[in-house]
């Protein structure tokens, strides 16, 4: 589409990382986006401006920096978007009141094979599938059968063997579906995280995921 991929990847995350592949303005006539208003920003099929306005809710500098992006991406192909920073407690408030339209943020895929739950209505999408879901049909919308499916593999991947065959196949099927189906857009992946550690400290891993530290500070030591 109209986004660049490799500025992202370079302007953001060093260079490092993978991009998926792009095409745009043929597209948007295509699908019935072909009318403009006289500044030249394309109307929708009520003959409005078509508008895509983004919330986020501050979460990381990547994030906001990446939608500052996106908007000039947006205006060369003439869809106006909108970046509105909100309080992190007002964003998700409107997340699960399902009133945010669109957002950027990451997902957990390529990082480790346990972390499927960004690939599940509730984390940042289909918030009305995941009330469904969780009320037993009582409320929320019920959602299409691929993602009845994902909350199927999400079951069966709690209590497959970890790293076992069963396990990747789950996960392939996951990752697959989310590919075909498109319920979250992707920017790029596989990015690299710079980790910057004192060179007193002791124990520190030189591979791996950077932003696993995180949740294991307490193997650090420092060296007298």
């Amino acid at each position: 589409m109209a986004i660049d991929f490799e500025e992202i990847l370079g302007a953001l995350y060093y260079g490092f990382g993978e991009t998926p592949p792009t095409a745009a303005n043929q597209l948007l006539d295509e699908i019935g986006l072909d009318k403009r208003d006289k500044e030249g920003w394309r109307l929708g099929p009520d003959g409005k401006r078509f508008v895509i306005p983004f919330e986020h809710g501050g979460e990381a500098k990547d994030i906001m920096s990446s939608m500052e992006l996106l908007r000039e991406y947006f205006r060369k192909i003439g869809i106006e978007t909108t970046v509105k920073k909100l309080e992190r407690a007002t964003f998700l408030s409107r997340q699960q009141a399902n009133r945010v339209k669109a957002t950027v943020y990451w997902n957990t895929r390529p990082m480790w094979g346990g972390a499927w739950g960004d690939f599940l209505p509730g984390s940042q999408w289909g918030w009305q599938w995941n009330i469904w879901y969780k009320t037993g049909g009582k409320e929320g919308e019920e959602p299409p059968l691929e993602v009845k499916r994902l909350y199927e593999i999400s079951e069966q991947l709690k209590v497959a063997e970890a790293g076992g065959q069963e396990y990747g196949e789950l996960l392939d099927e996951m990752v697959n579906l989310m590919d075909k189906n498109l319920f979250l857009l992707p920017l790029i992946g596989k990015t690299k995280h710079i980790m910057i550690a004192n060179k007193r400290l002791e124990n520190v891993a030189h591979k791996g995921q950077a932003l696993g530290t995180a949740f294991a500070v307490e193997q650090f030591f420092f060296r007298r």
